[in-house]
């Protein structure tokens, strides 16, 4: 029996949470998946089906254009699944997410130990899964978190 393919969204700023998402690849290969991440010399290079959108840390007015990307990315790929590993592009992903029913899944950084990060805490109450890298960060979140190994 063939498992269902799904249509995967992976979202995340363009540094090391990229390189972790890339190093799940294993996991997602088999399915339709692209990519949302912020629009730089990077992931403009990658060879896959990407949304790229204009960099905005913090700043919730450089963060509309975004928004709008992205919705027009959820608009046209459906996802059944949204994968973050974070920063600020994963805190528009998954508010579209919920609105198109999506199921949400969010990695902690390998880098957080004691201290959960601000994409963290607030994608925690809205996420499916919500996975961390250190038994460590555990402690950091609720019951609902999980540890099964880190990426690295």
């Amino acid at each position: 029996m063939n498992a269902q393919k799904l249509t995967v969204c992976l979202v995340c700023s363009h540094g090391g949470h990229l390189t972790e998402l890339l190093l799940m690849k294993p996991a997602y290969e088999a399915h339709n998946w692209f990519l949302i991440t912020y629009d730089c010399e990077r992931t403009r290079a990658l060879g896959c089906r990407k949304y790229l959108v204009p960099h905005f840390p913090r700043n919730v007015l450089k963060a509309l254009p975004a928004a709008w990307i992205m919705w027009r990315a959820f608009w046209r790929e459906r996802p059944d699944v949204v994968v973050s590993t974070g920063s600020e592009p994963a805190l528009i992903a998954f508010f579209w997410a919920l609105l198109f029913g999506a199921r949400r899944v969010f990695i902690e950084i390998t880098a957080q130990f004691d201290t959960p990060t601000l994409t963290g805490r607030l994608l925690y109450p809205v996420s499916n899964r919500f996975y961390v890298q250190n038994r460590e960060t555990l402690a950091a979140y609720g019951p609902r978190a999980e540890f099964h190994g880190g990426l690295l």
